[in-house]
Formats: C-alpha cells, structure tokens, sequence
C-alpha cells in the first residue's frame, strides 16, 4: 500500500518534507503582509526552517523584516514578469536572501525577494 503525499506538501531530494503556505486576497489592507510575517516568525520560533517570498512589488515585507530600502534591490519579481509579458529576454540573476539574526528569531528566519 503507498502512502498518500499530504496536500500542500512536497518532497526535495533526501525525502525532505516542505510544505508550502500561500496567503492570498485581492483586498489591500487585508494584514497579508503581517499575517506573513507572524506567521514565518511563529513557525521559526517552533523550530521550523522558514523561508518568506515577498512577492509584492512594494516590498513590505522585505521592509518589514529588516531590509530598508527595498527599491533599490533588483530585479524584482514583478520586473520580471513584465519582461515576460512583454516577450523581453531574461537575464539569470541571483535573488536577494536575508537570514535574520538568532537574537531577533530562534532560530533564524530567511527572507528572499525576487
């Protein structure tokens, strides 16, 4: 008998479970952001490795998590799919990635902006 994958679930190399949250709502001032980032926060402070997309183009939650200027990171995620839109070639880049310090979480969260 094979076991069942849980939902929203997924296995890397080794067997490694990852599950995946997505918070969602078309609804600006809805707390998406800070739903986010208690939410990363909480989980890490369970001991749990977490790692927190911001996919918005404001950058909030890059800026939240300790990060100043978001603006002046590049490219974003949102430069990107325009240039897919548009049919414009893409060139490889690395995202921007953060790992904030054990004293502010326990253990440490990561953060990446595309």
């Amino acid at each position: 008998m094979l076991e069942q994958e849980p939902q929203g679930s997924f296995f890397v190399g080794g067997g490694i479970l990852l599950k995946t949250i997505a918070l969602a709502n078309q609804k600006g001032g809805v707390g998406k952001t800070t739903t986010a980032a208690s939410l990363g926060i909480g989980l890490s402070r369970q001991g749990k490795k977490v790692l927190l997309i911001d996919a918005d183009a404001q950058g909030n939650l890059t800026q939240m998590l300790g990060w100043s200027q978001p603006d002046e990171l590049s490219p974003t995620l949102s430069t990107l799919m325009e240039k897919v839109i548009a049919e414009k070639p893409i060139a490889p880049a690395r995202a921007f990635c953060t790992t904030l310090p054990a004293s502010t979480l326990s253990p440490p969260i990561s953060s990446c902006r595309h």
